[in-house]
């Protein structure tokens, strides 16, 4: 949930591999906005920095997130947004 102050920019669609990295589906014009808005604010309160790697062939942007190491942490984030704080 995003209050009037907050902008939703993404949605975290997944795992990427197994190291952490995970996909996000883009609300934003273009992925830099994931690195430019810089801490994103997830439905649980935390805040993460995320670091773009790419863009998969279905448009989703593969990012990587300080203390997110593994597989099974970026699948607990599916389905959360990412917001601007």
């Amino acid at each position: 949930m995003t209050t009037k102050d907050q902008l939703a920019v993404g949605a975290i669609a997944g795992p990427h591999g197994v190291r952490g990295q995970f996909k996000v589906k883009l609300f934003a014009e273009t992925s830099a906005a994931l690195e430019q808005y810089g801490d994103l604010r997830i439905d649980d309160g935390r805040m993460l920095k995320l670091s773009v790697n790419s863009v998969n062939s279905n448009g989703l942007v593969i990012v990587s997130a300080v203390g997110v190491t593994s597989c099974e942490a970026a699948g607990a984030l599916r389905g959360m947004l990412l917001s601007t704080s």
